[in-house]
């Protein structure tokens, strides 16, 4: 686990260097058995990532004067990394070895809602791209939890005297900013739950109409015939088959956004991606994540040529 840049305050923090620092916290914390609110790794930098940079220097690196800073070299991620590493003599699980198990697993925050079909392809593309462990960050996500995310990113933000939009760092599209007005309009007119019910409410008719607030945000029957999830480029493992894991996926895409991709198949070893496969209906690669979407249509998986 390496960045490129610093991360802490002031710092670059660049979204894949936060990321992997956020990953280490969590799993430093852990191994330390030390309390404290596990970090969403997202890859933004904030508050609550600042706070649990400094623990761990107080707490972990016992740092006199913890600076909220993690330098590419510096003490506190080295201290980490051999903290969180494997022991000598554990399973080498590099590309190439004997260790080829394919695990996916979700994340804290990511809804059991995926399907083993689901699961099956993306263990397809681990082989292709020579990854063994995948980390899904998202799945589906209730109407209850979207207008509660939502609700609390206005709380939040009102509190901190910013724009939503500036607290979260990004925009939702014209019927994100729907439900956020209701909260804008109503707030300390009525009580919070019913600002919440009314959120809801606008998210459910946005979907009746076929609109999501976000794309995850889906009637649970449409989940079911569309598995739609995240997989952050933190989370796959070893971390260096990213562009080989990338590539597999859109080999295996019906579509894909084009700003890195041309329109044409993408040449993967071992198996023939003339045409594409499509076991994937969407490719988006975001600025944390891929995000997938993959239509429950028991499409035949091919086995890798020897």
């Amino acid at each position: 686990m390496i960045i490129k840049q610093p991360v802490g305050v002031k710092a670059t923090n660049a979204m894949e260097d936060v990321a992997v620092v956020q990953e280490l916290i969590n799993d430093a914390l852990s191994k330390k058995k030390l309390a404290h609110s596990t970090l969403i790794v997202d890859g933004l930098f904030g508050p609550a990532t600042n706070a649990a940079i400094q623990h761990v220097q107080e707490r972990i690196v016992k740092l006199e004067r913890p600076d909220g800073v993690v330098d590419p070299d510096g003490v506190t991620i080295r201290v980490m990394r051999k903290l969180v590493s494997p022991p000598d003599g554990a399973a080498d699980t590099t590309p190439g070895k004997a260790n080829k198990e394919r695990t996916v697993k979700l994340r804290k925050n990511a809804y059991p809602a995926i399907s083993q079909y689901t699961e099956s392809i993306l263990r397809f593309a681990m082989e292709l791209a020579d990854v063994h462990e995948l980390d899904v960050s998202s799945t589906l996500r209730t109407i209850s939890d979207q207008a509660r995310i939502m609700f609390d990113d206005n709380e939040a933000a009102r509190r901190a005297g910013k724009t939503v939009r500036e607290h979260r760092g990004y925009g939702y599209g014209p019927v994100g900013q729907a439900v956020d007005r209701i909260y804008l309009d109503n707030v300390g007119k009525i009580t919070d739950e019913e600002i919440r019910r009314k959120m809801e409410e606008e998210i459910r008719c946005s979907l009746k109409l076929g609109k999501r607030t976000s794309r995850h945000c889906v009637e649970d029957s449409a989940y079911r015939h569309n598995n739609i999830l995240d997989v952050p480029y933190s989370g796959i493992r070893p971390r260096d088959r990213r562009d080989e894991f990338e590539a597999v996926l859109i080999s295996l895409a019906n579509s894909f956004n084009k700003r890195k991709y041309s329109d044409e198949s993408v040449e993967i070893e071992g198996i023939d991606a003339h045409p594409r496969l499509r076991l994937i209906d969407k490719v988006i690669v975001e600025r944390s994540c891929w995000h997938l979407e993959i239509p429950q249509d028991g499409k035949e998986i091919p086995e890798l040529r020897a």
